[in-house]
């Protein structure tokens, strides 16, 4: 009779763990289920914030209007610090031409170029007649200048906002940001951007890839408000009042010889 308490007992006792076994096996099917769920809903939504993320950088460039979102980040166009109005000589070879002259800047090696005198140089038109940066100009502060124009893409106009800061090792001009409406380029975009735009301008100046100012004679560059300043070597002077002489003496195009 006790041997057989016993055995009853033994089977309800296995029955009881047979049954929380169960239970548990279907609470971790549940919490796996509920866990895959939560994971496709945090997926949906990351790719919800991913998506509407890439759209108001987009909109914020005022580049492709975005309804309700260009409302809300690209309300106006950005603004210029200030305007400049151009003045000057036409083009870049006509305003070094006119700086290397100056007795003032022979006797101190120092040339300084307003903000007018840049901006005139900016709206040069290219080879094609055709003016690339549209509203082009150039703002200078102390310490800080500012390349602000519009170029359009497909029809549509985008603003360009360059703030430019000047380095001491070695001297020269280095782009601290550029915006591309509202939106602030990554740095290391801004680096490569940087790169190739002076490489593009050493080649056209028949400088090789990688030439810096300092490499060509440039001593020291200030920004002050209204102009810049640069300090020249002697080298450097001689060659570009040699050129400037150059260029003075050949015949006008049309000009009987």
């Amino acid at each position: 009779m006790a041997v057989k308490i016993i055995k009853n007992e033994t089977t309800s006792e296995k029955s009881k763990d047979d049954g929380l076994f169960k239970e548990m096996d279907q609470a971790a099917k549940k919490r796996n289920c509920f866990s895959c769920g939560n994971c496709a809903i945090i997926v949906v939504l990351a790719l919800v914030v991913l998506a509407l993320g890439l759209a108001s950088a987009v909109a914020a460039t005022g580049l492709v209007r975005i309804p309700v979102l260009s409302g809300m980040v690209y309300k106006a166009s950005p603004l210029p610090t200030r305007v400049v109005e151009p003045s000057g000589p036409a083009n870049f070879s006509g305003l070094i031409a006119a700086k290397v002259q100056d007795p003032t800047v022979l006797a101190t090696r120092q040339a300084t170029f307003t903000e007018a005198e840049l901006t005139q140089v900016l709206r040069e038109p290219g080879a094609d007649g055709e003016v690339i940066l549209k509203q082009g100009q150039v703002a200078i502060d102390a310490g800080r200048a500012e390349l602000y124009g519009q170029i359009t893409l497909g029809g549509n106009p985008l603003v360009i906002t360059v703030d430019v800061l000047p380095t001491s090792t070695p001297p020269g001009l280095g782009v601290s940001t550029i915006r591309l409406g509202r939106v602030t380029v990554p740095k290391t975009l801004t680096d490569v951007v940087t790169r190739t735009v002076l490489d593009m301008v050493a080649s056209q100046m028949q400088f090789e890839a990688g030439t810096t100012l300092a490499d060509i004679g440039v001593e020291q560059i200030r920004l002050t408000p209204g102009g810049l300043t640069i300090t020249a070597s002697q080298e450097l002077l001689d060659t570009l009042q040699a050129g400037a002489e150059a260029s003075s003496e050949l015949p006008a195009d049309g000009a009987s010889e």
